[in-house]
């Protein structure tokens, strides 16, 4: 296993993966890998008060507030800006949490968007080759795709809880060749 918590691995062949595990606020209670997107961004429905596991080693339940929590963490704008630069966006593959926004990989109930602005920006501005996603599993169930494009980049969610009719959960991935993504790209429930 490779830690890519906001950190990066050469591969041999020159192909950089680099991750990034923070999604926007969930309507639930919040979770330490729940960030704003941006300064911009609107609160969501919170849970008050809300409880986050204590550093302690008893992992004690502690209440907060979940706006204050939220507030004194930085955004995951500020993250991305930070986050260490590779060597050649055209050889780069970000894991990254959440989905852009407005894509069709960030669908949930009712057709809306839950992904994260930020991350659509970051995609727009250094067209890395390819983005993997996930966090919404209903996505390429609800918008019929698991893949997108943002400028030449290709972003992927491959999804998860495809139901069959004998109520078994299928594993939803993707699998390709890394030197022809498009050409090799298949899922292991929708069709090439």
């Amino acid at each position: 296993m490779i830690d890519l918590n906001q950190k990066s691995y050469l591969l041999k062949n020159g192909y950089e993966f680099i991750g990034y595990p923070f999604v926007p606020p969930t309507p639930f209670r919040p979770k330490d890998y729940e960030k704003m997107d941006d300064g911009e961004a609107r609160w969501p429905p919170q849970k008050n008060p809300s409880y986050i596991l204590s550093s302690h080693p008893s992992n004690l339940l502690m209440p907060i507030d979940p706006f204050v929590y939220l507030k004194g963490r930085e955004t995951i704008e500020e993250d991305l800006n930070r986050l260490q630069k590779p060597a050649d966006y055209n050889k780069t593959i970000y894991v990254m949490h959440s989905p852009p926004f407005k894509t069709s990989l960030d669908f949930i109930q009712e057709g809306k968007s839950a992904g994260s602005r930020s991350v659509k920006i970051f995609i727009e501005r250094h067209q890395p080759c390819l983005t993997l996603h996930g966090h919404i599993h209903e996505s390429p169930e609800l918008s019929g795709h698991f893949f997108d494009h943002i400028g030449k980049t290709l972003c992927i969610n491959p999804g998860q809880l495809t139901w069959t009719r004998r109520d078994v959960s299928k594993l939803s991935a993707v699998s390709f060749e890394i030197d022809h993504i498009e050409g090799t790209l298949s899922h292991t429930i929708f069709q090439p």
